[in-house]
């Protein structure tokens, strides 16, 4: 599952100020509804009560420590960022997106959770926010993408939508299989995909290649997720494999 973060930030990386926008971008308003339509939405609390209500065409999984906290049916409550990405996993998703707030983007990408972020560049530095995107090591990105939107009638500022890449990601599974093998500690990953591809008991759709990216991403990233722990995985039962990987 992709883990996705899509934000608009100014130079001074403001994000908003009360559960606002401290700006009217009627285009990157579109952008947001054209990229999050038809997904899970992932947000904290506050961030919600500032949308008011589910957004249509979506599923919003909210972070809140409030057990009274409710939502209607079909959406989702959960305690912990850990949590609400479990949701995403246990529906089969392919990507979720993570909308806000601050803290919760700072949370997922000091864990090294996200795998790709839609960011919104706003050439400007902007006074009076009180909510700010995180600093994050940009040599750790590919920018993958960047389409210039220029200053209009319609929109005070001049922005960017830029699209960045998680390098820890973007490793081939070719590279990764080849540097495995070079670990004397992990030799025996290679036995397991092995014994996995030729058994009679591996569900008809499981795929190596599938199987072997979520393993060496759940390696890269050193997640404190025991489900992606490198050593445990290579203990896994058959039953257990089945379980996780024949979504």
């Amino acid at each position: 599952m992709i883990r996705t973060i899509v934000v608009a930030t100014s130079r001074n990386r403001a994000i908003g100020k009360d559960n606002d926008l401290l700006w009217h971008l009627p285009d990157d308003f579109k952008f947001f509804k054209e990229t999050t339509k038809n997904h899970h939405i992932l947000m904290g609390r506050k961030t919600y009560q500032s949308l008011g209500k589910p957004l249509p065409k979506r599923v919003s999984i909210v972070i809140t420590r409030n057990t009274e906290f409710a939502l209607p049916e079909g959406h989702h409550v959960v305690s912990s960022l850990e949590g609400a990405l479990a949701v995403g996993e246990q529906a089969g998703l392919d990507e979720i997106m993570i909308i806000g707030g601050g803290k919760i983007y700072k949370e997922s990408l000091d864990k090294d959770l996200v795998d790709k972020m839609y960011i919104t560049e706003i050439d400007a530095n902007i006074d009076g926010a009180d909510t700010f995107f995180p600093e994050f090591d940009k040599s750790e990105w590919t920018e993958a993408e960047r389409i210039h939107h220029p200053a209009d009638e319609r929109h005070q500022y001049a922005f960017d939508f830029v699209t960045y890449t998680n390098k820890k990601q973007n490793r081939s599974i070719l590279d990764w299989r080849e540097e495995l093998a070079e670990s004397n500690e992990l030799l025996d990953f290679q036995e397991f995909v092995q014994t996995c591809s030729n058994s009679s008991e591996t569900p008809q759709n499981w795929n190596a290649d599938r199987f072997i990216a979520e393993y060496r991403d759940g390696y890269l990233t050193l997640s404190d997720d025991p489900y992606y722990d490198v050593i445990a995985s290579l203990n896994m039962s058959l039953d257990s494999f089945k379980k996780h990987f024949s979504k």
